[in-house]
């Protein structure tokens, strides 16, 4: 598997027209040491062919203003363009070439002016051998320095697997004392950061689990407020069983607006009495059943429940054809 680390390369202007070199030819380095992983950095006239062959018809590539398109994300200001390029051309014993240069009208004035006097391409290179293997934008600059062109700077970024570890190799290689210290703050406070995150991942984590009990349990409670309530109503003959899918459905929505529509007049004690899954009566009222919708009706029209018997024993005698 080739691994690949991300570097910024600085190439002194010399012209400002459409061609402009982008990396120089055989190994080069930066003069702060870079990179740290590999010897040198390689660019020669086979990986600047696959390079070239991977960059056909990959659309243009951006020049901007001091790699901003590469760190807007993290300070917010915005990423205007100062040119852009499609051609690249090997030239052998100088280097790597953008042919087709479209300069902004702002970026030509700054380059003609001296305001900025570098070429700063980012590419991609294998962590193994150094060799460039992708081209990926360019940028204007005033940050010269490398060894091997007119005048380069090559900066490591992105791809690095532990900034810190990063930053403490560059403090350490510098004459100042205080910049170890200064590396030794940040990984303090780096791991400080870290830690803190991982709290609050473990506390977030924490607080989604409880809510999604409290949720399970409040619906627990929903449905059995609803059964108490929908049973009560069939016990008392306040509801009918027919009726009792939809005053679910009600009470799942408004359990209080079903309250309400079967808050009705206590049954008396012996219409209660007689209510049963099946058919409870007193001897009297037999060869006349009553059901649990008849004991509703009973407590709708005001009727006794041996009115409504004799009641119901005539209409059956009369369906019959038989006295009653």
């Amino acid at each position: 598997m080739t691994l690949r680390r991300y570097a910024a390369c600085t190439v002194a202007l010399t012209s400002t027209g459409n061609t402009i070199q982008l990396l120089p030819a055989g190994e080069f380095r930066a003069q702060d040491g870079r990179p740290n992983d590999v010897d040198a950095w390689t660019l020669d006239a086979t990986s600047a062919a696959a390079l070239i062959e991977a960059s056909t018809g990959a659309g243009k590539f951006l020049i901007d203003y001091e790699h901003q398109s590469l760190n807007a994300q993290a300070n917010g200001q915005p990423a205007p363009a100062a040119g852009w390029f499609k051609t690249l051309e090997w030239r052998e014993g100088e280097g790597l070439y953008a042919t087709d240069v479209e300069w902004t009208d702002k970026a030509r004035q700054m380059i003609q002016s001296g305001e900025y006097r570098y070429i700063s391409p980012v590419i991609s290179y294998d962590k193994a051998t150094g060799a460039v293997t992708r081209l990926v934008s360019a940028a204007l600059t005033n940050s010269p320095a490398i060894d091997g062109m007119e005048e380069v700077t090559a900066l490591t970024l992105v791809n690095e697997a532990d900034p810190v570890a990063a930053l403490r190799r560059y403090m350490a290689k510098q004459v100042d004392p205080a910049a170890l210290r200064i590396a030794d703050q940040v990984e303090a406070l780096v791991a400080a950061t870290r830690e803190a995150l991982a709290q609050l991942k473990a506390q977030s984590a924490a607080a989604r689990q409880a809510q999604t009990q409290v949720s399970a349990l409040t619906r627990q409670m929903q449905a059995a407020r609803i059964d108490a309530v929908i049973d009560s109503a069939l016990d008392e003959a306040r509801l009918l069983p027919a009726q009792a899918e939809a005053a679910r459905r009600l009470a799942e929505t408004d359990i209080e607006a079903l309250t309400a529509v079967l808050n009705r007049p206590a049954i008396v004690p012996a219409l209660l009495g007689m209510q049963s899954d099946g058919i409870k009566r007193p001897a009297a009222h037999r060869g006349a059943t009553l059901t649990r919708e008849d004991m509703h009706m009973c407590s709708l029209t005001g009727r006794k429940p041996e009115e409504f018997a004799a009641l119901k024993r005539r209409f059956e005698a009369e369906d019959t054809g038989t006295p009653d």
